[in-house]
């Protein structure tokens, strides 16, 4: 099996920036996302790396991918880079907040994160939903009878 060497990822030019089109750019923040997730960067250091990825984005070329500009800024939100949320545009909000020096998610914004981010609960398998004849009450087979009934009706 041969192996082939991805190569580097080399930030944008301003040129290549600004003549990019809305698949190219969604192609670009998907995969920085997906760099930054396997390499498990976060806070400062996220924001730093952020910086000089998209170092030439403005807030037109953010707004030519709507779905993949509000998933880096919900990314970046869930890795402790704060990026305004409410009342905002997010493609106005995210040069701004590259611009910025690194701040951390304020605390009255966290509520949100956690919500959005929280781990999903699986439902225990042990819990039967099933009960047998012996354990179904007096309605629930008068209802379960009514529905046979019901069904031979149809026939």
């Amino acid at each position: 099996m041969s192996y082939v060497e991805q190569p580097d990822f080399k930030p944008w030019t301003i040129q290549g920036a600004t003549a990019a089109t809305s698949a190219q750019i969604a192609t670009c923040i998907d995969e920085r996302i997906k760099a930054y997730t396997e390499d498990n960067i976060t806070g400062r250091e996220l924001h730093a790396l952020w910086i000089l990825d998209f170092e030439f984005f403005s807030n037109t070329e953010y707004k030519n991918t709507t779905i993949q500009t509000r998933l880096l800024r919900d990314f970046l939100r869930s890795r402790n880079v704060f990026v305004p949320r409410k009342g905002h545009s997010i493609a106005v909000e995210l040069p701004k907040a590259q611009h910025a020096t690194w701040e951390a998610i304020p605390e009255a914004c966290l509520h949100e994160i956690k919500e959005k981010h929280r781990p999903i609960s699986t439902v225990s398998k042990s819990s039967s939903t099933f009960r047998s004849d012996s354990a179904r009450s007096q309605g629930d087979t008068l209802i379960s009878n009514n529905n046979s009934f019901f069904s031979l009706m149809k026939i």
